[in-house]
């Protein structure tokens, strides 16, 4: 894979044949103000935070802040010699994500591996969302689950809640179950591997044949939805190691959104509800949409904004 080519060959140019030895100790303080410098100069975006979270994670912190108990400690020889290639992969512009293989989303702690989609800050919002706006809440269908972080949230916040999890990426579905697990929801989460065909149905993957016999209170999803001209404008960490499927959402970024609604109209109940992360300029789109699809039986409720009051999430009900 791309991602672990650049990165190795980042490690041998840079690591391996020209590797330091230690002729002092490096305090916390002075390692985080080194290589924040080298990152700011290198370009790579939020150096500081990027430094922290790799130097946390091999001192095997439990949280981030902990790191400001640790700052005039003295790192270990082998621990310093374990952050330098990990500080090379950051200067490859692998994501903090990857390189620690782990990630905190909102009061969970998930696992992390490439080209899995890795949840953005803004995403966290969503969970608020759906919570705060779905007066029935007993079952959800989440349509490209990536790491889990949506259902596997969700279901951490009520206790009386299934759900069933669907990801065309076998590596996704693989991450989301280990999440459930380490999260504790796996009895309530059904992980399924089929993808979303264009016609508005699922494609089971060979090994796993499935028909749903009920209809969801909820389904959720944050859809790929960037348009196809921006994709390459996106920042090097997400086109060089995320899978870039989880992102490209066609020419108006509505080649999934579209199916995933016709997906909504067959299996929710009435009055059930559908939420997407979206692009900020989707709202009228999608509404637009649905006014010219009414057998559809979907009506646009409302847009919420993002931490940039952008209109990024949208709320959509079944009629009858």
């Amino acid at each position: 894979m791309i991602s672990k080519m650049l990165c190795s060959q980042v490690l041998r140019s840079r690591f391996y044949q020209s590797a330091p030895i230690l002729s002092r100790f490096y305090t916390v303080d002075s390692v985080i103000t080194e290589w924040s410098k080298k990152f700011k100069e290198a370009g790579i975006p939020d150096p500081e935070s990027s430094v922290r979270n790799i130097v946390a994670h091999v001192m095997n912190l439990p949280k981030l802040g902990d790191l400001y108990l640790k700052i005039d400690e003295n790192l270990k020889e082998n621990q310093y010699e374990k952050l330098i290639p990990l500080f090379e992969c950051r200067l490859a512009r692998m994501p903090v994500q990857y390189i620690i293989k782990e990630w905190e989303f909102r009061d969970l702690r998930l696992k992390m591996v490439p080209p899995v989609f890795i949840p953005r800050p803004e995403t966290e919002m969503l969970i608020d969302i759906v919570m705060n706006n779905s007066p029935a809440l007993n079952s959800i269908l989440e349509v490209g689950c990536g790491s889990g972080a949506i259902s596997i949230a969700l279901l951490r916040s009520n206790s009386s809640l299934q759900s069933i999890a669907i990801d065309q990426s076998e590596k996704a579905c693989k991450l989301t179950k280990e999440n459930a697990d380490l999260n504790e929801v796996s009895r309530r989460l059904n992980v399924l591997h089929a993808k979303l065909t264009v016609e508005g149905g699922f494609q089971p993957t060979s090994s796993e044949k499935f028909i749903f016999d009920q209809k969801f209170d909820v389904i959720v999803s944050n859809p790929p939805y960037v348009p196809s001209s921006e994709v390459l404008t996106v920042e090097p960490e997400i086109y060089l190691y995320e899978d870039l499927r989880a992102l490209e959402g066609g020419k108006d970024g509505l080649k999934i959104i579209k199916p995933l609604l016709t997906v909504a109209s067959k299996l929710l109940t009435k009055d059930g509800l559908i939420f997407l992360e979206t692009h900020y300029h989707h709202s009228k789109l999608i509404s637009d949409w649905i006014n010219l699809n009414p057998s559809l039986n979907l009506e646009f409720v409302q847009t919420f904004k993002d931490f940039c009051e952008k209109d990024r999430f949208v709320q959509i009900r079944k009629i009858s």
